[in-house]
């Protein structure tokens, strides 16, 4: 969902990129990106906050992973919230939770060839 939300929200700077001459309607296009992407951060942390429970759950990841992927989804839910006033507060949750994946997808691909 996130990445089909980020995308859809992307392709709504098209109409504005081109200069659609109306600038009401670039308007509307710029906000409804913006919400387009609340909804995705939303779901990003809503899946975040679901892997790191269930990390913690079945023990697959170290605890530390698991409460990192629960705090990352409160912090993107928190930034996405305050995101109204300046966007520029989603941008640590994001990061931080794209390096959670890498980490996590290192961790796992590691443990892969070991067990080979």
């Amino acid at each position: 969902m996130y990445v089909a939300l980020a995308l859809v929200g992307t392709a709504c700077l098209a109409p504005v990129l081109n200069r659609t001459g109306d600038p009401a309607a670039a308007a509307r296009f710029l906000d409804l990106r913006s919400a387009l992407f609340a909804i995705a951060f939303v779901f990003f942390a809503i899946w975040l906050a679901g892997v790191g429970l269930r990390a913690r759950a079945t023990r697959m990841l170290p605890r530390w992973l698991g409460w990192g992927a629960v705090v990352i989804a409160a912090l993107q839910v928190v930034g996405t919230a305050f995101a109204t006033i300046d966007p520029g507060f989603t941008g640590v949750p994001t990061f931080a939770g794209f390096l959670w994946v890498a980490i996590v997808s290192v961790l796992l691909a590691r443990r892969a060839d070991a067990k080979t």
